[in-house]
């Protein structure tokens, strides 16, 4: 699937705006977009989505179009054509085609291979949040192959964190040797439930008792059940058999109605259709049968219109023959007659005033009487003596002109003079000496600037600074981590105070709280329940080895005191509950007190570790141990700027010794420079300025010499020009004088030939103009006599309409005759043609109406009925007919379900029975058995209550709710924690799998991309083996670098990388679907961002790839990556 346009009709901010997206093409097929924040780009994506996956409820664009108005549209580049859609905001058939016909969602499901909003958001749309997130994934993850694939392959973030909580779900529950699992606690619980339901058991005979009754009970019930089921199948019965009765009446009734309706078959589904389209056509066929008639006649009329002129066209044939008759130049006769009849006399006449004018202009050159044709010259030999006679002027004057510019250079020549030895090397010492660039002033005054900030640098920093930074100052990172971890181990001692306080004053309230509940008194315990009853089996084996009045006072006694202690047990439940909770919270809370007790005292003995080290730092730093941490930083800033000002200085000072010894040896070589020119020399650096005077002066020295050299040459040069000059006059008069020998201009200067040049010139032209000119004469009487012997028979023909016609009007009078003649015999053929062609059209219509009769007749084959004059309504009349017949079988076929599940004697014995009063008896015998159920189900609660009361004991039925919510809840957890398991198990397979299926093409595509986008930084990826799968690493510099411990920028290609080979993949196996991003690039360099503009043009050659920007440079750099890019504006209209 591709998008072809997108039409915002009415979406957001945008009326009737559409975003053309072109044919695919050739090469890559990418567009991008590009507008300004707030241009749209967010709500054009967001519209693609709502086109694809319907409009949400509450919509964010609605603000400038009312929900129900918003409209959307596209035309969508299937493999079965184009396909054009519009979806509106109505919350129902909202997708429709151009039309407003509904079209099926599942169109749109089979071009998205199923992907639904978010699956296919996530898959082929990318944005800045999205690839960060993917960057945090990946870190998430710890570079694990297999989720590194399903996150480029599906687009969706978070995975790692889903697995993390599963495992810790699992570990919850049950982990091995875990003691504060909820398997373990459980466990706990169990056992002392078990424990205190030992106390309680049951006497022999009254369980016989309680049980017999309980079975009693069970069997009233049963039997209630069983007289409820009868009863209820009888009314069942009963029912059916009424509705089987009203059936039967209505199925009577349509039957009787049915009777006056034709008989016949049941018409086909698609009759009304096949009839309505036979008497559309039926309609069509005679209507065109009428148009016919109507051109039938329409045609004869026009062909008795017209009259025939066969003389006519015997014209036009002749005159077809004669204009065809070709000429000898290559034109027609026709042509060449007509023109000379129009311009034989011009052309005459023009003639004779040219010969006047050649005449003339002869005897103007070479004297009277002089023959025009021996006075032109050829072209070729007019053109030599011009070049020779200007040859020879242009030589005289250059002659001339040497022998000015000789003399006045033999003028300019002045004294000789010579350079002293030595002068060169004075030059390279003043040179040597401007060329330093060391001022030794200015590097004097640095250096005393420089110590003095290396002193204020070193102000307050203790004697020996200089010795702690030779020996090595810790590192930021080490005072920074000092820092922290003294500050940390600090947080956590007062952490271990306060919640050790917390848990004594937690422990202090309760203890009061449990001594003050302990003082009432009022409580009877499960022990003081044990020791009365004891004592009262003592006295009664006592009274069964007696058998006196003793003993048995003394066992009745203690069964008083003992059911009197049971029944202040039962009284105090609630108290000696409270009383059990509050002394395990007692325990719970010392428990708690010693074990934060003991994180206090483990946290001070671990601060010792980082103080410590923090005090090693301190003594580095030259600082007293017990400073605080807080203050490494700036004395390290302070002993490293202490150390580089010293530096500084001292490197000032070597600089200012350096230029000072440079300056003094480039003064003493300007000084001997100047003795071996023989000049004064005084003592430097006072000595420099005449030093210079005297290098100016041999500059300008050597200046005149080189002149005079320069000059002397120039002269040489001169005179060797003067002479070829006068050899070049000399030669050009020979050349003149050799061209005009035997000419009547002979012995004529060149001069005087240059001023008869353009009267000869003149002369030639019209010469030439002449001959032409009689030859044309001549042409055109040649064509005048041919046409005449060629058109004799054209000019016959015509008669009196040729005599004393000029060329031009014969040929007129025959072309109107002509085509006069072929109007009439073309329209006299047409008219023909047309009323063939109308009785062709009587035939075929004829058949068409007739074919019209049969299908509308065969929609009535087998009916007891026939269209007549209104076959429409006798369609109506069977198709009434037909519905009765599908009502009457809907009704039999409901009657008939109505008996199954029934037996068949029985229900038509009660269809018999039309009695209203046996329903509603049998509807009140199903009432009064449900009460008595209901009251048998009553007595089996309680009966079984008493013999649950009388197995539990005392207390018991409590302690077996307890056990039960506590079972039941471990159920539900176990339940939980099993699902949760077998979905871990599940995803780790699903990720092997994936590992396993795409590890190859996908880990390729994904480096290749890699590789392209970071330039060749990251070359290669690779998969190493871990304990349970594979995680991915990348190469860099020969190095692997796990892909969690890239940095978070380079972590974000990657997963950019992973997305395009996941799209890669997808497009491999289920097609191409449009790739959308938005600004995904801010992020990027600019190397990088072409890289991956780069790899947009190779996914645009696998489908089409849609990138939205704000930035401008993006687009120029993506018009340079990417060719034939398509650029859609926001802002243009």
């Amino acid at each position: 699937m591709r998008l072809r346009t997108l039409d915002l009709i009415r979406y957001g901010r945008f009326t009737d705006r559409t975003l053309d997206f072109g044919p695919a093409g050739d090469g890559p097929d990418v567009a991008i977009v590009y507008g300004p924040n707030e241009a749209g780009k967010s709500t054009a994506l967001h519209a693609w989505l709502d086109l694809l996956f319907e409009m949400p409820l509450q919509h964010r664009y609605a603000f400038q179009h009312a929900r129900k108005d918003m409209l959307i549209g596209a035309t969508l580049e299937t493999a079965d054509g184009p396909l054009t859609l519009r979806r509106t905001g109505q919350r129902t058939g909202s997708l429709t085609d151009a039309r407003g016909r509904a079209v099926d969602e599942r169109r749109l499901e089979v071009l998205l291979h199923g992907l639904d909003r978010d699956a296919y958001r996530t898959r082929f749309s990318l944005d800045d949040r999205v690839l960060r997130e993917g960057g945090e994934e990946i870190a998430k993850a710890q570079g694990d192959l297999g989720q590194l694939l399903y996150a480029g392959s599906s687009g969706l973030s978070g995975f790692a964190e889903t697995l993390r909580q599963a495992q810790e779900e699992i570990d919850g529950f049950h982990k091995p040797r875990g003691r504060s699992t909820v398997l373990a606690e459980a466990r706990n619980t169990l056992r002392g439930i078990e424990d205190r339901l030992d106390a309680a058991r049951l006497d022999p005979r009254r369980f016989d008792a309680l049980q017999a009754e309980a079975a009693a009970a069970d069997a009233a019930l049963a039997e209630a059940g069983a007289k409820r089921d009868y009863a209820k199948r009888a009314l069942r019965l009963r029912e059916a058999a009424d509705a089987r009765r009203d059936l039967s009446r209505e199925i009577d009734v349509l039957t009787d109605r049915l009777a006056d309706h034709p008989a016949g078959p049941d018409l086909p589904p698609e009759a009304a259709a096949r009839l309505a389209q036979a008497l559309e056509a039926l309609t069509v066929a005679r209507e065109g049968r009428a148009r016919a008639d109507e051109a039938l006649a329409d045609a004869e009329r026009r062909r008795a219109d017209q009259t025939p002129d066969p003389d006519g066209l015997r014209i036009g044939a002749l005159l077809a023959e004669l204009e065809d008759v070709p000429f000898g130049d290559g034109q027609t006769l026709v042509m060449r007659a007509t023109a000379a009849d129009a311009d034989l006399g011009n052309r005459r006449a023009e003639r004779d005033r040219l010969r006047t004018s050649v005449r003339m202009l002869a005897e103007r050159l070479a004297g009277p009487e002089a023959d025009p044709a021996h006075v032109v010259l050829a072209r070729d030999v007019m053109s030599a003596i011009r070049d020779a006679a200007l040859d020879l002027r242009a030589a005289r004057t250059g002659r001339d002109e040497a022998r000015r510019t000789l003399a006045a250079a033999r003028d300019g020549l002045g004294p000789s003079e010579v350079m002293p030895d030595g002068s060169e090397a004075l030059a390279d010492a003043l040179a040597a000496l401007d060329s330093l660039r060391l001022d030794p002033e200015a590097l004097a005054a640095t250096a005393r600037d420089a110590a003095l900030a290396a002193d204020l640098a070193a102000a307050g920093l203790p004697s020996g600074w200089d010795v702690l930074t030779e020996a090595g100052l810790p590192t930021a990172a080490e005072l920074r981590a000092a820092e922290q971890a003294v500050q940390a181990a600090a947080a956590e001692v007062a952490k271990a105070d306060g919640a050790a306080a917390d848990a004594a004053e937690a422990l202090a309230a309760q203890t009061a709280a449990l001594e003050a509940e302990t003082g009432l008194g009022d409580v009877v315990t499960d022990a003081d329940i044990a020791a009365s009853r004891a004592a009262r089996d003592r006295l009664w084996s006592t009274h069964r080895g007696a058998l006196d009045a003793a003993s048995a006072d003394a066992f009745a006694e203690a069964m008083a005191q003992d059911d009197a202690a049971r029944d202040r047990h039962g009284a105090s439940r609630e108290a000696r509950a409270h009383r059990a909770r509050m002394e395990a919270e007692v325990h719970l809370l010392r428990e708690r007190l010693a074990r934060r007790t003991d994180a206090a005292q483990a946290a001070r003995a671990a601060q010792e570790t980082p103080l410590g080290a923090a005090a090693q730092l301190a003594g580095r730093l030259g600082l007293d141990p017990s400073v605080s941490p807080a203050v490494f930083a700036e004395r390290r800033e302070a002993l490293i700027a202490a150390a580089g000002a010293r530096l500084a200085a001292e490197a000032a000072q070597a600089d200012h010794a350096r230029a000072l010894d440079a300056s003094n040896a480039a003064l003493r070589a300007v000084a001997g420079a100047v003795r071996e020119v023989g000049g004064t020399v005084s003592a430097m650096p006072d000595g420099l300025p005449a030093a210079r005077r005297l290098r100016s002066d041999l500059d300008e020295r050597r200046a005149r010499i080189a002149s005079r050299q320069e000059a002397a040459g120039v002269v040489r040069k001169l005179e060797a020009a003067e002479a070829r000059c006068a050899a070049a006059v000399t030669d050009a008069e020979a050349a003149l004088t050799r061209l005009t020998a035997g000419l009547w201009c002979a012995g004529l200067s060149g001069e005087a030939l240059l001023r008869l040049y353009d009267d000869l010139a003149e002369l030639g032209e019209q010469h030439a103009a002449l001959g032409e000119l009689e030859r044309r004469v001549a042409r055109m009487q040649d064509a005048l006599d041919a046409f005449d012997t060629r058109a004799g028979d054209l000019i016959a023909a015509l008669g009196d309409e040729a005599r004393g016609a000029s060329v031009a009007g014969l040929l007129r009078a025959a072309r109107d005759r002509a085509a006069a003649a072929g109007a009439a015999d073309r329209a006299i053929a047409a008219a023909q043609r047309d009323a063939a062609a109308a009785r062709e059209e009587q035939k075929r219509l004829d058949r068409k109406i007739a074919s019209a009769i049969d299908r509308r007749d065969a929609v009535f084959a087998g009916q007891d009925s026939v269209p007549g004059e209104d076959p429409e309504a006798a369609l109506a009349r069977l198709l009434a007919r037909d519905e009765l017949r599908a009502q009457i079988a809907s009704l039999s076929k409901e009657r008939t379900a109505l008996a199954e599940w029934h037996d068949p004697a029985a229900l038509a014995e009660e269809e018999a029975q039309d009695d209203p009063v046996r329903t509603e008896a049998l509807t009140d015998t199903v009432k009064e058995a449900e009460a008595a159920r209901d009251h048998a189900l009553g007595r089996r609660a309680e009966a079984r209550a008493a013999l649950d009361v009388a197995l539990n004991g005392e207390g018991g039925v409590d302690l077996a709710q307890e056990r039960a919510a506590v079972l039941e809840e471990l159920r539900e957890a176990a339940r939980r924690a099993a699902l949760t398991r077998i979905g871990l198990v599940a995803a780790a397979g699903a990720l092997r799998r994936l590992r396993e299926d795409r590890r190859g093409p996908m880990l390729q595509a994904t480096e290749a991309a890699f590789r392209q986008m970071t330039g060749g930084e990251w070359p290669r990826l690779e998969a190493q083996p871990t304990g349970s799968g594979e995680r991915l690493v990348g190469i860099r510099n020969g190095a692997a670098v796990p892909a969690d411990a890239m940095s978070t920028g380079t972590r974000g290609q990657l997963y950019l990388a992973l997305r395009v080979a996941g799209h890669a993949d997808f497009t491999d196996r289920f097609g191409p679907l449009p790739f959308l991003t938005d600004d995904i690039l801010e992020t990027f360099d600019d190397d990088r961002a072409a890289a991956a503009l780069r790899l947009a043009a190779e996914m645009g050659r696998m489908g089409q790839a849609i990138l939205f920007t704000h930035h401008r440079h993006l687009v120029q750099m993506a018009e340079d990556e990417i060719p034939g890019l398509r650029i859609i504006d926001l802002q243009a209209n």
